[in-house]
């Protein structure tokens, strides 16, 4: 079981490639019943020189409606200069030719492979490259954080308000429903119930307001490979969210904490990579930390959403119930975190 790019899910079918038109060719398919993904290219000149990526995603049948678009006033703030940094936040560009539909969203990248996949290319220079990229994305995503969030309630972010809809009702498409039945069993009924206060709140809290990218990841983050120009891309624009800053780089520490928490437990397919310096060039790119229970308790809603994901748009694979231990461990260091800040407030006061 393993998320590969654009999200949890395997390969799409042949049926889910569109025709290759005005020199557009297909390089790969990718995805889940939610959101299909078809990875093209063109050369850059009659020589054969490297030319433009195209990764073209439409919904897939689980899910409902389009995919999200940010509207003109939000795309021109991300468009400004001052949130231009070393990776570069892709958006959907519907003037991009050679394909049509009302459903596609489509972004113009610097290669064909992300960040999730070339973490399983072998050898030092595909891994530099990705803790590089990583260290980009801190950057832009401090960036991108200095628009302040308008006045009004928190937009909260999309994978943890899915889980909360999950959590609350106990059903869903695809293995969903059983899913939630193995996590009753294996989480217990209090813990399903802490797990969906903080889905709830996860954007939440003190601090700045802000724009957030809502859904930072390994598989939306694009990278220049074998000879590709440009600077790593960060897909964005379908997860949008506004609320506290500590959100986006919490979302995206959680993802590279579940992949040593499954390595530690020989499941996923996790790469030979060095986690903690991945870890630690987003840090460093950002100029700082999510607050240690935020970063707790999203690590714990990130690794259930991985879980759901893959129940309800791959379908069930009997490392779920190894992932809900994992959840049941992170859930259970948040836990502990939150006492021993409560205890020592007590002893202070």
């Amino acid at each position: 079981m393993r998320a590969p790019e654009g999200g949890t899910g395997t390969r799409a079918g042949q049926r889910d490639r569109p025709a290759a038109q005005d020199g557009w060719r297909v390089v790969r398919t990718l995805g889940t019943a939610r959101v299909r993904t078809t990875v093209l290219t063109r050369s850059g000149g009659a020589d054969g020189a490297r030319g433009e990526h195209l990764w073209v995603r439409r919904p897939g049948p689980a899910h409902e409606g389009d995919l999200p678009r940010p509207d003109a006033a939000t795309t021109a703030k991300l468009r400004a200069p001052a949130r231009t940094g070393p990776v570069r936040l892709a958006l959907p560009d519907d003037r991009i030719d050679g394909h049509d539909g009302a459903d596609e969203v489509r972004y113009s990248v610097p290669g064909a492979f992300s960040a999730a996949r070339l973490l399983h290319v072998p050898g030092e220079e595909a891994h530099a490259s990705v803790r590089e990229a990583l260290r980009g994305v801190g950057v832009t995503l401090r960036r991108l954080h200095e628009v302040p969030a308008p006045p009004g309630p928190d937009t909260p972010p999309l994978g943890p308000a899915r889980l909360l809809r999950w959590l609350r009702s106990g059903d869903g498409t695809g293995s969903a429903a059983r899913l939630h039945r193995a996590a009753v069993t294996r989480l217990g009924a209090r813990r399903l119930e802490l797990l969906a206060a903080w889905a709830g709140s996860a954007a939440t809290g003190p601090g700045r307001r802000v724009l957030l990218h809502g859904g930072p990841a390994l598989g939306s983050l694009v990278l220049p490979w074998g000879g590709d120009p440009g600077p790593p891309a960060l897909l964005t624009g379908e997860e949008l969210a506004w609320g506290a800053a500590d959100f986006d780089i919490a979302w995206l520490l959680a993802e590279l904490t579940e992949l040593a928490l499954a390595r530690d437990r020989g499941i996923g397919g996790v790469p030979a990579a060095d986690i903690p310096a991945l870890s630690g060039a987003v840090t460093d790119g950002y100029g700082g930390t999510p607050s240690q229970p935020l970063l707790r308790r999203v690590t714990a809603l990130r690794v259930l959403t991985h879980a759901h994901d893959f129940a309800s748009y791959v379908g069930w694979h009997e490392e779920l119930t190894i992932y809900l231990d994992l959840v049941a461990t992170a859930a259970e260091s948040a836990e502990d975190g939150d006492r021993d800040k409560g205890q020592a407030a007590r002893n202070s006061g």
